[in-house]
This record gives C-alpha cells, structure tokens and sequence, in this order.
C-alpha cells in the first residue's frame, strides 16, 4: 500500500515524465538545471540537536549547464535560504519570510552548524507560543518512546494517562507520537549563470523523533554497453564525471542498466491507522536518468526492472554526458555522473 501511494504522487508530479523516449522530455539536458540537492545524512535526530549541538548540516547543488560538456566557461553563483516549512505540500515555501537564514556562495555547496538557537530562530514566533506546536512536540519527543511502534499501541482508552509511555489518546485510541518532525526544515537554492539563466531547486531535511535515522542510499555499479564498473559518486568539486568509452558512434543503442547497494536501503516500522507495519525502500527506490544526447527508453527505472537503454537517431561524434540519480522514496539522494565520445566509425578504415 505504502509503495502504491508513493508510485501515484510520484508519478503525478512528474506528469509527461513517464511517457517513454520522447525527445527533449524531462531526461534530456538542454539548459541550465538542478538535479539534485545532496546532503551526508537526508535527516537528523531532533533530541541530539538539543542535546549534543553544533553538528553540520552540509548541503550539496548538483547541476547542469549545457556548458559543462562543451567546455565553454559559465560562472554560477548559488543563493541558499534554510527555513521551516510544510515541505512539498506547501511547494517548500517558508512558514514565515522573516525566520528564514540566507547565504551566497560561489561554489556549489554550503555548510553551517545546527544549534538549538539556529532551530529557535527560525520558527515563526506564534509557533513558540502556541500550546500545541512544534517546538512543544518537541519538547514532548525526549518524553517518547525509542521505538516508531511502542508497546501498547491502539489499545483503548480515556485519558493520555491510560496509554504507555510513547502514546497518547486520540479518539479513543493510543497512539504513538510522530516519528519526524511534520513540519521539516527544508533548503532551497537559487542558481544564477553568467549566461542569464536561473533555477531554484529545495529539498527537506527530516528532523527524527523515534527509530532509525534514514541512510542515503548506494550505487553499487552499472552495466553499459558490454562493460560493467562500480559506481562511483559524483562529487561536486570535481571538474567532470568518470570518463568512459570512447563508443562508435553508429551504436545507436546503449544498454545502461543500474545495480544498488542493497544493503544501503533500509527496511523500517511505520505506523498506518493505528496499525504498526514494515516499510522497505527496496520497493521504493528509484533511479532517475538524464543525459545531453539520445533519449532513454524509460526515464525512471526501480529495483525490481532497472534495465535501460539510451537510443539515439543518427551515428553523430559528440561527447554526451549521462547523470543518474538514486532515490530511495524516503528523502535519501545519491548521484553519479559519467560522459563519453561517440566517434566516428573505423570500419573498413585501411
């Protein structure tokens, strides 16, 4: 059920997306685009914030620009902006303009310290004062139990006393605290070229109560053409991606098939009306692929089918940059990128 539900949001929010090869659709690279928003850890425990303080929230841009590949100069300068919001229901606008920490950086990554007056500062003021907010759940969380699904769930009750520790009553049922914050924190960037282009990308960072803190999740190697590699993850430094081939260019089709870590995705307990049951992002995971040539047959691929295949039109020389990106339906990101030179055919060549 749980991946049915997240299968239909997701598709709903890439709409045309899905409709196989069809040329310049969302996969293919033309301008200027954020692929993702990498960080080391997609959510931290709220109570070790207040807790144990200054831990570093990294964030890294991973984006595009179609001078990248060929080799002209295109200067970025990245706005960052941290605040509370509602997350994707809310397009990740910020609870309050005026609680919201703003930096500039000429390179694709920024860096600060969470601290119990970083998170304060940025709830809008009404969220400070209101009985049931927040920051009073959170409060509430160091009174919690460890577990997502504490013993004594959905038993009857009256009162917040006839429950066990970890539960409250709600409608005549116990029930358990959230798991994560429902109000996360979420970064957005905004990417300006010196060619004039602009994107602004955001994603959260949960903020956990109870149970494991979600992982990214792995690459564990890819399958291309006849040739297999381990993957190796794109880091934002670097001046290009790993470097392949080069591949005759009257191969208009190239197998691409992804294999995951599978140790890296997580199985975990979740709560569903009132019934404690078991979550895996083995289900869930998905990998999403985007390249500045060619077209793929299918721009998502899951565990279950993660075969692919990049087709192109006419056997061109051309240097063609493919990025994929691995999600694990949860908030966990991880990226690769690779490139390689489709040449021009050496058959019957003397």
């Amino acid at each position: 059920m749980l991946s049915r539900c997240f299968w239909v949001l997701f598709f709903c929010s890439l709409c045309t997306a899905c409709s196989g090869r069809d040329g310049d659709g969302p996969s293919k690279l033309n301008d200027l685009r954020v692929l993702g928003l990498l960080t080391d850890t997609p959510e931290f425990e709220l109570v070790s914030l207040f807790e144990m303080p200054d831990q570093t929230l990294a964030v890294s841009v991973i984006d595009f620009h179609p001078g990248d590949v060929s080799g002209e100069q295109v200067d970025r300068r990245y706005t960052w902006q941290l605040c509370f919001s509602l997350g994707a229901l809310a397009k990740f606008e910020c609870l309050a303009d005026d609680k919201v920490l703003e930096m500039t950086t000429d390179a694709p990554s920024m860096g600060l310290t969470l601290d119990t007056a970083t998170l304060l500062g940025l709830l809008p003021d009404e969220f400070l004062t209101a009985e049931q907010s927040p920051v009073s759940t959170m409060m509430d969380a160091g009174q919690t139990s460890d577990e997502v699904c504490p013993d004594g769930l959905g038993e009857t009750c009256s009162v917040d006393d006839d429950c066990q520790v970890g539960l409250s009553c709600s409608s005549g049922v116990c029930e358990p605290m959230p798991a994560t914050s429902p109000v996360p924190l979420v970064v957005r960037v905004t990417v300006e070229s010196s060619d004039e282009q602009v994107v602004t990308a955001a994603r959260t960072i949960g903020l956990r109560f109870t149970g494991e803190l979600n992982r990214n999740p792995k690459f564990a190697a890819f399958e291309i053409g006849m040739g297999r590699l381990d993957a190796t993850e794109l880091m934002p430094a670097d001046d290009g991606c790993l470097q392949l081939g080069p591949f005759d260019s009257t191969i208009l089709q190239l197998p691409i098939k992804a294999n995951f870590d599978d140790s890296s995705l997580q199985s975990y307990p979740y709560v569903d009306d009132g019934v404690c049951r078991e979550g895996d992002e083995f289900e869930s995971a998905f990998v999403s692929w985007y390249s500045t040539s060619g077209a793929f047959e299918n721009q998502v691929v899951t565990t279950e089918y993660s075969d692919n295949e990049l087709e192109f039109e006419t056997p061109t020389a051309e240097t063609v940059r493919v990025y994929a990106s691995l999600r694990d339906g949860r908030n966990g990101l991880a990226m690769t990128c690779f490139e390689f030179d489709r040449v021009e055919s050496q058959q019957g060549a003397p």
